[in-house]
């Protein structure tokens, strides 16, 4: 093969080579959506697209669309592929995120210190056992609760947790709340034994399972949350904890962070 031969031939494996680029890049996560029509016909390109997506692109995908609905979509990413949403809405969570954390961390703290005061609401003597009835096991709880916390209450919420032979984790959770109208409120000082059904008329079966029935040990743990305290005109003593915001922009940044490589 002389010289000119060797050229033609390597400018077209060069061409060929090039022609498959171009075409695989219609393909898969660069697939463009159809998000200007019906959900149908927007479901059948995303399924072109999903065909040759990798699992960690379709995982992706799915988190960078979780809170948008069709007309949304096309509002924001109208025609765009999947990888081009992935990574602006990567880019946006990443921004968000960053500029936000800093404040929130500041802003737990300050509510850790409203809420130290109605954390002195505490339960002791907190005890677990299931009843029977016409409608079958039945969890409860009976527990003294003692307010230290300087505030006459009308209701408040608690967080019970049960823990089974000396195990490190809890085997079941639930929150449990006291309306204390009918004693005419739970006042400063005062000390309240309540009894609690966890689950509705036929009871919370996660509190009732052969593991629970069967274990030898049984301590159940609880303790106020201090924003579900109201006071004598059902009014929260505090604002609503930040926290849980906090930790949403966190887990957020974190994936978004998983899915740059995109």
């Amino acid at each position: 093969m002389n010289i000119q031969a060797i050229k033609r031939f390597s400018l077209g494996l060069i061409f060929s080579s090039l022609s498959l680029l171009l075409s695989a890049c219609g393909e898969g996560s660069n697939h463009s959506l159809v998000t200007n029509k019906d959900a149908q016909t927007y479901k059948a390109s995303l399924d072109v697209a999903w065909e040759k997506m990798s699992p960690h692109e379709q995982e992706a995908f799915n988190w960078a669309v979780q809170d948008f609905d069709l007309a949304r979509l096309n509002k924001e990413y109208a025609g765009a592929s999947p990888k081009e949403i992935i990574r602006a809405e990567v880019k946006k969570q990443i921004k968000i995120s960053e500029e936000q954390i800093p404040a929130l961390k500041q802003d737990v703290d300050a509510w850790e210190k409203e809420a130290a005061t109605l954390r002195l609401i505490t339960v002791s003597d907190a005890s677990f056992y299931i009843a029977k009835d016409f409608f079958g096991d039945q969890p409860k709880i009976k527990a003294k609760m003692i307010n230290k916390s300087g505030y006459d209450i009308s209701s408040a919420k608690y967080y019970a947790a049960l823990y089974i032979d000396d195990q490190p984790d809890p085997v079941a959770t639930s929150i449990v709340s006291s309306n204390y109208k009918s004693i005419g409120g739970f006042k400063n000082s005062e000390v309240v034994t309540s009894s609690y059904t966890i689950g509705f008329v036929t009871g919370d079966a996660g509190w009732t399972t052969l593991e629970i029935v069967n274990a030898k040990n049984r301590v159940v743990k609880m303790s106020v949350i201090p924003d579900s305290v109201r006071d004598f005109g059902d009014r929260a003593f505090i604002r609503e904890y930040p926290g849980t915001r906090l930790k949403q922009l966190e887990n957020g940044l974190a994936l978004a962070k998983s899915y740059k490589d995109i």
